[in-house]
């Protein structure tokens, strides 16, 4: 899986640069880097970009699976979404296969204590089997 992801990334870092977006403050703008890495939920994640560069967003694709797995993959997500420090919201982009009620419905409650979670319409032919959620940090002393 990593393998394809990195060489997709690859591609369409490169694909960014030789179309250049014919906007002079796309082209002024410092450079970003794009990466894909493996993260272990629950764990610091062993490579280092994760926590000491800017993170723009996180794309998540169908991750949980079971009930219990769900408050890992939500404490990292917090995670990283908190080491941006200048006030600039991480985007998140969760995008799940409807297995279970249980494991879905766990999954949002658990995301909803701290962010803020947008349900992203979906195709009507697959509402009801897929699920896409927008979310960032909720403010301090928010609650759900």
């Amino acid at each position: 899986m990593m393998r394809l992801l990195t060489k997709n990334v690859s591609a369409n870092s490169r694909a960014g640069r030789q179309t250049g977006g014919g906007r002079r403050a796309a082209r002024d703008a410092p450079a970003s880097e794009l990466f894909a890495t493996e993260y272990a939920w629950g764990h610091p994640p062993e490579d280092p970009r994760v926590l000491e560069q800017p993170v723009d967003a996180v794309i998540v694709s169908d991750c949980v699976y079971h009930e219990d797995v769900a408050p890992l993959l939500v404490t990292s997500l917090v995670d990283v979404c908190r080491s941006r420090d200048d006030g600039v919201p991480v985007v998140a982009l969760v995008g799940q296969e409807l297995r279970s009620d249980l494991v879905h419905h766990v999954f949002v409650e658990l995301l909803l204590r701290s962010f803020e979670v947008y349900r992203v319409p979906v195709h009507p032919s697959v509402d009801g089997c897929y699920a896409l959620y927008a979310m960032w940090l909720r403010e301090p002393g928010t609650g759900a």
